[in-house]
């Protein structure tokens, strides 16, 4: 799937070690893998941690890229559109 990075969250998602940058806007790139991360950055037991009954607790998908300048990054949900 290609994605492009639509904006860059550096205040919502927690723990990631390659996030995108402001200057990486508009950056296209391929996904290589896919996790679902909790809001404190730790990875999400799927089922457990979104009904854990906690309000504040939610669930994003992240997503390993590869760039188009050969960098890999973790961009969150929220931060990307697919390209068609």
């Amino acid at each position: 799937m290609r994605i492009k990075i639509k904006q860059v969250d550096h205040n919502g998602l927690n723990g990631r070690e390659r996030p995108p940058q402001n200057a990486d806007i508009g950056l296209e790139g391929i996904v290589i893998g896919v996790e679902n991360v909790c809001h404190d950055g730790e990875i999400a037991n799927a089922v457990a941690d979104v009904f854990s009954g906690d309000p504040d607790a939610y669930v994003l998908a992240v997503f390993t890229c590869l760039m188009s300048d050969d960098r890999i990054l973790e961009i969150s949900e929220d931060e990307m559109e697919v390209v068609k």
